[in-house]
């Protein structure tokens, strides 16, 4: 990045020639685009005094052209050379506003965290808040203050011994099981070959059990329906007497009428 030396004189504000080319004319620096805020936001707070100093000072050179050119009634080429610093001084301006607020949020969210009263402790000593937790004393008959025997240390080092070697022979007999069952022991081939029997035994069983209770289900179903029909015959007998009553008691009156 530029950074213009100490010593530079008012020379420094006005456009310099770069070199002469083959006509004779003078040539200035090229001129890129602006600076994006997402570019500033990596830049350290040094680059971007830097920046905005260089920044400034192309500012000030270009005031100055602009002034000479109004001054001679001439219009002022590449007149967007202005509007590119300007943004570029925008910019930095707005990310070292969101950097200032940044660190005014963090201000104040440290400042609002509740640390709350010292506890007093168990024997009359007052708590002490560490970084990695609380320092108390643990009473004596609780039973994280009692330790383990050597018995009891020696009987879960032989459980969990026993537990990895029972892990490994399962995964070496998974292991072997995927190949085939050849390779297995004769023992594990009978446990597989008896597990095996025992599955299908178990599911015959089970099918039986399955066919028994729809069977039963079925009869029941069949039963009811047994007896919704004899209600239903009984109810059509019962109508038909009903009928033949009514014509009897009707031709019986129509006699009367006619003696």
């Amino acid at each position: 990045m530029h950074a213009s030396a100490p010593s530079a004189g008012m020379e420094e504000f006005f456009a310099p020639a770069y070199g002469v080319d083959g006509e004779g004319k003078r040539m200035r620096k090229p001129v890129g685009r602006s600076w994006r805020a997402a570019e500033l936001r990596g830049k350290s707070f040094e680059d971007l005094h830097r920046l905005w100093w260089v920044c400034l000072k192309e500012k000030n050179a270009l005031m100055t052209d602009r002034m000479y050119y109004n001054q001679v009634s001439v219009e002022m080429p590449d007149s967007s050379r202005v509007r590119k610093v300007r943004k570029t001084m925008a910019r930095i301006k707005r990310v070292l506003s969101e950097r200032k607020m940044a660190v005014d949020r963090a201000i104040a969210a440290a400042d609002s965290v509740d640390l709350g009263e010292p506890l007093p402790a168990f024997e009359g000593e007052m708590v002490t808040l560490k970084k990695f937790g609380r320092k108390y004393e643990v009473p004596s008959d609780h039973p994280m203050a009692q330790r383990p025997t050597r018995a009891e240390h020696k009987e879960w080092a032989r459980r969990r011994g026993r537990r990895d070697r029972f892990l490994a022979r399962q995964a070496a007999i998974e292991a072997a099981r995927a190949k085939g069952l050849d390779d297995l022991p004769e023992d594990v081939r009978k446990w597989y070959a008896e597990r095996e029997a025992g599955q299908l035994q178990a599911q015959t069983v089970d099918d039986a059990i399955g066919r028994a209770e729809a069977d039963t289900r079925f009869a029941h179903q069949e039963e009811g329906l047994g007896a919704l029909r004899a209600a239903a015959a009984a109810e059509v007998e019962e109508a038909a007497r009903e009928r033949a009553r009514a014509a009897k008691d009707a031709g019986s009156s129509d006699d009367d009428d006619r003696a």
